[in-house]
């Protein structure tokens, strides 16, 4: 999207939340930590600029269709900025197993066989057995 050119799409699904831009950048912020953008960044977003990174374009997605009623695509946000991964998801993705140990045994066997992770996804994991 050309800047100067106004996010009708963001303004809208805002406007629909009655969130203000500050309020979108604490949303990201839970996601992706303190810091992760300026409290007004979301305004130029909404005048047509973009996030410079691609993980500010995936968590603005991802908060705004956890808060809303349809899946946000980073796409329908910023057209032509489709991300190598489109979505971010919950931690629990996949953990939809009772919490016994059968299931925690399950989920722990399913993350050792699943390789490498990417160095910038961490999670901690803890188990009474």
């Amino acid at each position: 999207m050309v800047a100067d050119t106004p996010n009708e799409t963001l303004s809208q699904l805002l406007a629909g939340l009655s969130w203000s831009g500050e309020r979108l950048a604490r949303e990201i912020y839970r996601v992706l930590g303190a810091g992760a953008v300026h409290p007004t960044a979301p305004y130029k977003w909404l005048k047509g600029h973009q996030p410079r990174r691609d993980e500010v374009r995936q968590a603005t997605a991802f908060v705004l269709s956890q808060a809303g009623s349809h899946s946000v695509a980073v796409g329908e946000l910023w057209p032509g900025c489709a991300p190598h991964d489109p979505r971010l998801v919950p931690v629990t993705e996949g953990m939809e197993v009772p919490w016994t140990l059968a299931g925690t045994l399950a989920i722990i066997h399913d993350w050792l066989l699943g390789g490498l992770m990417d160095r910038r996804v961490f999670m901690a994991v803890g188990a009474r057995l």
